[in-house]
């Protein structure tokens, strides 16, 4: 592998690890924060659900950005949004606060994962772009993993503000080296900086292109909720879930959660093959969707049951959750080089927009049937579960109109 490729792979998945870590680190916390600040569900489901909205707000100026000024640049000075979002979360003690500390590392870590596509973009050919994205969220991803047990073990041991203050510092380091480092294209391929003005690149004409593409608006209602549903449990409502119905205790709800966001890894890496196994990205993705869709229901219905279950269920969540990596490979096949960061960016939108509305209305539901800041009756989380559920199906279904884009009809570059 080409070492400026081999660079670029190891700051993408580190600038991954990060975002996942600082999206998914509310969900091992909950509890506490609901316990120390007297946050009601709906509350919790706004601080949780309040990072994913900035995130998805940023997305549409970042796509812009990425494509204008290339993803070196862009990407190493919006991380550094996160990292200033970090130290606040670590000095606020008041709900505004930490709400408003929240949305900036939202909007800090919105170029984790795009920046890095929109490098791959360039660097690798369409057909191993679903590789490449699947090794980058699922070695990424072990941010996810970091937000789970070894959090709450470092929150115990220095405390939640001292774990984001070490974080800030880290995020700090990674855009420094990111700007040093990386490059935009491979050697003796020259950068194409859209002139401002140019007719082509017109801001307001790439988006009007975007948005004729037939498929797309197929595809937009489960990227709306296929990734908001994953994080819905996994990344808030997970860690309650199992206090409140599983009775399980502090470090039994982190194991749970850990064995979730490393399924979800794997599951990353096997989904981001998978489009080359079988030919076929949409079939896969539907299949996952709604086994999505399924292993929720299960989950919302079982009564309080086994450790060992607990981990098979939230396992199977993980992994069959991360059939999203493909709906990346099937946008990146819809558009042409030039418009991929603003293609990209914008249905990123609609990822991240999908996980603060389910957080939210989720958040709604559980105070709705009884939640407070105690915890939430049993009924309420079967009621949240299932509507999620309920929802993924539906998505699942309007995406069966797309059509699919096999890498097979790819011309080899």
């Amino acid at each position: 592998m080409n070492p400026g490729l081999v660079r670029l792979v190891t700051l993408a998945c580190t600038a991954y690890l990060l975002s996942q870590f600082y999206r998914s680190s509310v969900g091992v916390l909950a509890p506490d924060l609901m316990s120390r600040l007297a946050l009601t569900p709906e509350e919790l489901g706004r601080l949780g659900g309040i990072f994913f909205l900035a995130f998805a707000c940023a997305q549409l100026p970042l796509g812009v950005l990425l494509d204008r000024y290339g993803p070196r640049k862009t990407t190493s000075l919006v991380l550094l949004g996160a990292a200033l979002g970090a130290f606040l979360f670590a000095t606020f003690t008041e709900f505004s606060g930490l709400l408003a500390a929240r949305a900036l590392m939202g909007a800090g870590c919105s170029v984790g994962l795009m920046g890095s596509l929109v490098l791959f973009s360039r660097w690798v050919p369409s057909r191993r772009f679903a590789t490449m994205a699947g090794l980058v969220l699922g070695v990424g991803g072990f941010g996810g993993i970091l937000a789970t047990t070894p959090l709450a073990a470092a929150s115990a041991w220095v405390g939640w503000q001292g774990v984001f203050i070490g974080m800030g510092a880290v995020t700090l380091l990674v855009a420094m080296i990111f700007w040093l480092t990386v490059r935009d294209t491979p050697d003796g391929t020259p950068f194409q900086k859209p002139r401002i003005g140019d007719r082509q690149d017109n801001v307001l004409r790439g988006f009007l292109e975007i948005l004729a593409t037939r498929d797309l608006w197929f595809m937009l209602p489960i990227s709306f909720v296929g990734y908001g549903g994953l994080l819905a449990i996994l990344g808030l409502w997970g860690a309650p879930y199992l206090k409140d119905v599983q009775g399980l205790g502090d470090i039994d709800r982190g194991n749970v959660l850990l064995a979730t966001a490393t399924a979800w890894n794997a599951g990353c890496i096997l989904f981001g093959r998978s489009d080359r196994l079988f030919d076929t990205r949409k079939w896969t993705a539907v299949a996952g969707c709604f086994g999505l869709a399924l292993v929720i229901a299960v989950i919302a219905l079982v009564p309080p049951v086994p450790l060992w279950l607990n981990l098979a269920l939230f396992g199977a969540l993980g992994l069959v959750g991360a059939f999203s990596v493909l709906l990346l490979a099937h946008y990146r096949a819809l558009f042409p080089v030039r418009l991929v960061g603003r293609a990209l960016t914008f249905t990123n939108f609609f990822n991240f927009g999908g996980v603060f509305v389910l957080q939210w209305t989720t958040g709604l539901v559980l105070s709705s049937q009884g939640g407070t800041a105690e915890g939430a009756p049993p009924g309420a989380y079967t009621i949240a579960f299932l509507m999620i559920a309920g929802i993924l199906t539906l998505a699942t279904f309007v995406y069966l109109f797309a059509r699919d884009y096999r890498p097979s009809a790819e011309i080899p570059s």
